[in-house]
């Protein structure tokens, strides 16, 4: 007589069962992932942010009816920020470094002026990878203006912030 042996030490059954077995458990990861963490990129007041964005679009149309461009250098060692920006427009300015990704990684830095249109200042942490940089003066005769850029540190030693094109 032909026995085979039971279904529970066959490789076949397994296999098949160890199939659904993965997608059971790939969804719970993805469930515990999802109700674990944080929604860094949605933001709760959608609406005033929707109502400010006529005022940036104003500010950006003010810097560049203006010409206003600015030269940005970081010295990873000390953490120092220079700005070199042709029109001297008030004692200090509001320089933003954003984070692409998570909010809590993003900086606003005071720069004082130095004479001559040099502006300096000091982040509070290290800047790595990709930054989304916000340049604002917004109070002045002219009105306020707004400039925009992005800076990757170690790129190069000299990132322009002028308005990105859209």
């Amino acid at each position: 007589m032909n026995e085979s042996a039971p279904w529970y030490r066959q490789g076949w059954p397994w296999f098949l069962i160890l199939l659904p077995l993965t997608v059971v458990i790939a969804c719970f990861v993805t469930l515990y992932l999802a109700l674990s963490t944080d929604e860094a990129l949605v933001r709760d007041d959608y609406y005033k942010e929707g109502l400010a964005i006529n005022q940036r679009l104003e500010a950006e149309a003010n810097a560049r009816a203006r010409g206003i461009e600015a030269q940005l250098r970081y010295d990873a060692a000390t953490l120092a920020i220079e700005l070199q920006i042709a029109a001297a427009p008030a004692p200090e300015l509001t320089l933003t470094i954003v984070h692409p990704t998570d909010d809590e990684r993003d900086q606003a830095v005071v720069l004082q002026a130095a004479g001559n249109g040099l502006y300096r200042g000091k982040v509070g942490a290290a800047l790595d990878g990709k930054r989304y940089i916000l340049l604002e003066h917004e109070d002045g005769p002219q009105g306020a203006w707004r400039l925009r850029g992005t800076f990757v540190p170690g790129s190069e030693s000299v990132t322009s912030l002028r308005l990105d094109a859209d």
